[in-house]
């Protein structure tokens, strides 16, 4: 029915929530998922190193500075920006100080919180970037942003989880504890990466040259790379998540053979196991939110929805000649979606982080509402903005059709 889903305001991700929130626990426990929250964990983790990979795997660098533009914007100054407000808003919303005891998140806290808030998800918005009135360069923007950002943010939630775990045991361990913690999660992650990637870029293009492998066994052989480098790190105590798009950056960039059907399985599997990523945290959202419905917790996702990211937005786009129609419509289309939900099942896997339970918390309020509001939105405002840009001189927000950038060789997945 994924056809026909597309001519409704529903969307996947959508109907897998709602089918995890209607089987409920003891849906689940048929399966013995339920009954292993390691087990969830990891297979959410498993995902998004699938997906990271992918996503880095296909970048073409040099085809990428040159054509960065308005996503560039989105991806320095934009989401800098998202990190610093979303801390910012956060202390006097979540803080110890303002709501007291056990009950509020330290700084190191709140800091994570903004970040693995920050990433966007194209496909809880699909309607946007496949609508065909919507100009080339707000589309590509938006796809090209969500495809490269959470890799980006990957580095920074391992550091502030480092520093998250490293402040509650500064009293035991030291003040510089979580120095040590981020500089392994950093380190050994890019490092591992690296070596996995580069590895696995020569032997696969030794194996094709010399027609060692059959067709189907070059698509595992992808898949496994990220799986390596993941749980090598992990082993080192180094961050799996930059590891996998460290590993997907050196691959493609280095290997002879970046054809598109090397990485199909790949794909496939990242957006099979999303779905099932989706019914889980479906499972899980309900009781999540039911215990961290506070009016502050409500209040930072819907100002996460809406001034945190656009008002960075807003101020990335200075000079584009965009006018605020289009600036409020790239603001808007921000979902929150797989990245931010297999964040923070990480984070409440990590006992050693005070206030784990609550940080999952306002996730899943944060995503419940972007993936509703998102989901029933993108398909309506894509046609009305659409129809304003429906002339040459109204393209792109203002700008002339020369103006707009090209679609590239290899554009970010539309994926999960």
């Amino acid at each position: 029915m994924s056809k026909s889903v597309d001519r409704t305001p529903l969307t996947l991700p959508i109907l897998a929530v709602l089918f995890g929130v209607a089987i409920g626990p003891d849906g689940l426990a048929i399966s013995g998922l339920a009954d292993s929250g390691e087990t969830v964990g990891l297979l959410a983790e498993f995902t998004l190193a699938l997906v990271l990979f992918y996503d880095a795997a296909r970048i073409d660098l040099r085809l990428l500075r040159k054509n960065l533009g308005v996503p560039e914007r989105l991806l320095g100054p934009g989401l800098i920006l998202t990190v610093l407000l979303g801390f910012a808003l956060g202390v006097p919303l979540l803080g110890k100080d303002f709501l007291g005891g056990s009950e509020g998140l330290g700084l190191w806290e709140i800091a994570l919180v903004a970040a693995l808030l920050a990433p966007t998800d194209a496909a809880l918005g699909q309607a946007v970037v496949t609508q065909k009135t919507v100009p080339l360069r707000v589309r590509q923007a938006l796809n090209v942003e969500s495809g490269l950002n959470d890799g980006l943010i990957v580095p920074v939630v391992a550091v502030l989880m480092a520093c998250s775990i490293g402040a509650s045991a500064a009293v035991d361990s030291g003040p510089w504890t979580w120095v040590r913690h981020a500089a392994e999660a950093a380190g050994y992650g890019v490092g591992v990466g690296v070596l996995i990637g580069l590895i696995a870029a020569r032997a696969l293009d030794i194996a094709s040259q010399r027609d060692w492998m059959h067709h189907g066994a070059k698509h595992i052989a992808v898949a496994a790379v990220p799986v390596l480098a993941f749980f090598v790190a992990e082993e080192l105590h180094g961050s799996g998540f930059l590891a996998a798009f460290v590993a997907g950056l050196a691959l493609g960039s280095t290997t002879r053979r970046p054809d598109r059907e090397f990485f199909t399985f790949t794909e496939n599997t990242g957006e099979l196991l999303g779905l099932l990523t989706w019914i889980i945290f479906g499972v899980a959202a309900a009781p999540a939110a039911l215990s961290c419905a506070t009016p502050a917790v409500i209040g930072y996702a819907l100002l996460s929805l809406t001034v945190i990211r656009m008002l960075p937005v807003a101020i990335a786009l200075r000079g584009t000649k965009f006018n605020a129609s289009t600036v409020l419509f790239l603001g808007w289309f921000g979902p929150r979606g797989l990245a931010t939900v297999v964040f923070a099942l990480a984070v409440l896997e990590e006992s050693e982080i005070a206030g784990a339970e609550r940080i999952f918390g306002v996730a899943v309020w944060t995503v419940l509402l972007s993936v509703l509001l998102h989901g029933m939105t993108a398909g309506a405002l894509a046609r009305r903005y659409g129809a304003l840009c429906d002339s040459r001189a109204q393209e792109d927000g203002g700008l002339t059709a020369a103006e707009a950038l090209p679609v590239p060789e290899h554009p970010a997945p539309q994926r999960r």
